[in-house]
């Protein structure tokens, strides 16, 4: 192991408290979730290669999480580690400012700064992908000086089936808020700095080698702290655009997207979450090790993206009788 606090792996799972139990379990049914168990006042939904989203009635009896905000939201990320030593050795950086508890099976919970559950548990899923998403193989591409399909049209998709959770996106209110966080998950637990929008802003992940983040706090100009986003990560491009046609198609609200991010180079597109803030599908974003350089830049739109597309898209069905054929 590094020097560093501890040996993460990535989003273990994410937990919502919900008003709607049949609304929000249909969301993440049609978002291509596999059901794992369901009752009257909890869910577990799972992703291809493990990670998994738990939905619970804010009513039920053993509602066991913190309310960061009124109604429908995000309750708590649980980051996965190696080892139980690497929670222990959260465990004592934690404690002293932020109280802590302990599952029967050693996992770790607390609070963050802004209100939100964080949890630590032992990686259960296996460190790679699973037999389900090893075997679509890896997307290969035709692209200038490199032919890598030859007699094989590329695949489609009709709906999206997402691998894993790659990363969990917060407003905070201002500067202080934005510092108050990077003390909790940079300072204290040791989450690598990607980039910064100049005090708007902070990019983390988890290990030094990982995506571009896992982590985002952003200040916008609403001056408040929520919950903003859970990104599932899909197979390619194609399965952003399949997932979102067919999403869309089934009544569910467009946010923004289809676009590409430009601090982080990944194809999107967002929904309106019933079960708090809103999910995305992505495929395609920059990784980085320890050799990355933190860039620091201003919290623009063009830093945000490249393009992006406002409203709904459509599924390609001919021509309008005004339009000319090709």
């Amino acid at each position: 192991m590094s020097d560093r606090v501890a040996s993460f792996i990535g989003i273990e799972s994410i937990a919502y408290g919900v008003e709607d139990m049949e609304r929000c379990c249909a969301y993440f049914d049609a978002w291509g979730l596999r059901t794992v168990s369901r009752s009257d006042e909890k869910a577990v939904f799972e992703t291809r290669q493990g990670p998994r989203v738990l939905v619970q009635d804010v009513s039920s009896e053993d509602f066991p999480f913190p309310a960061p905000q009124p109604g429908s939201s995000l309750r708590e990320v649980v980051w996965g580690v190696d080892t139980a030593d690497d929670i222990d050795r959260i465990a004592t950086r934690l404690a002293p400012s932020h109280p802590v508890t302990r599952d029967a099976d050693g996992s770790l919970h607390s609070v963050d700064p802004y209100g939100y559950g964080i949890g630590f548990r032992v990686w259960p899923y296996g460190r790679a992908p699973s037999s389900r998403d090893a075997a679509a193989g890896p997307t290969r591409m035709n692209v200038l000086g490199s032919r890598e399909r030859i007699n094989d049209p590329a695949v489609s998709y009709a709906r999206a089936e997402p691998s894993r959770i790659g990363h969990v996106v917060f407003e905070v209110s201002g500067t202080e808020a934005l510092r108050a966080g990077e003390e909790v998950y940079v300072d204290c637990v040791d989450f690598a700095v990607s980039d910064r929008y100049t005090n708007k802003g902070l990019f983390c992940r988890c290990t030094e080698e990982a995506d571009h983040h896992n982590l985002a706090l952003l200040s916008t100009r609403h001056a408040r702290t929520r919950f903003e986003h859970a990104a599932f990560e899909v197979r390619d491009i194609h399965e952003v655009f399949g997932g979102g046609l067919f999403f869309s198609e089934q009544g569910w609200r467009t946010v923004i997207g289809p676009g590409r991010h430009k601090v982080s180079s990944a194809y999107f597109w967002y929904f309106e979450n019933p079960s708090g803030g809103q999910t995305e599908y992505f495929s395609d974003t920059d990784s980085l090790d320890r050799d990355w350089r933190p860039r620091d830049m201003p919290g623009s739109p063009d830093s945000i993206a490249e393009w992006a597309l406002f409203g709904e898209v459509g599924r390609f069905k001919g021509f309008p009788p005004s339009g000319s054929a090709i």
